[in-house]
């Protein structure tokens, strides 16, 4: 199965991944990852390729990250604006609020639990790849703060 960017998926809510078959997590991730490394992009949902598989990869500050099933435990209060791209939509730039911390969890493709806090790069890519997962883009994101901030006006 050859992995490629589309559109197709954008807006689904991905579903949970089991891990009967490790080695097919492996492969899913490890393609993944090819398509993210050739878009020169430092993280890359399923849903981007047109999957419906509920992981995404991550490389930020040389850390490669396979994240089945992922989800945020707890975020900090402080909010920051950034300017984030995204590979599926080469050149654009959108700045959203994220939230500087995260402590997070996901499974690797056997099923192992992971836990960490994220912050700075880490964070960011995190919240955007999960917002992915669940039907959420950037564009989405910048539209809901604008929203928000005419409707204080």
């Amino acid at each position: 199965m050859e992995l490629t960017l589309t559109n197709k998926n954008l807006t689904t809510v991905a579903k949970a991944v089991n891990f009967k078959s490790p080695e097919k997590n492996l492969k899913l991730a490890e393609k993944l990852y090819a398509v993210m490394e050739t878009r020169g992009g430092c993280g890359i949902s399923a849903t981007q390729c047109g999957l419906t598989d509920r992981v995404f990869v991550m490389v930020t500050n040389n850390y490669l990250r396979y994240c089945f099933n992922p989800r945020i435990t707890s975020t900090s209060e402080l909010k920051a604006k950034v300017k984030e791209g995204c590979l599926s939509f080469p050149g654009d730039i959108c700045e959203v609020d994220r939230y500087v911390s995260v402590r997070v969890e996901y499974f690797n493709y056997k099923g192992e639990r992971r836990a960490e806090v994220l912050t700075g790069m880490d964070a960011i890519c995190f919240q955007h790849e999960l917002d992915h997962l669940n039907g959420i883009t950037m564009h989405d994101r910048a539209r809901r703060e604008d929203d928000t901030a005419k409707s204080r006006d």
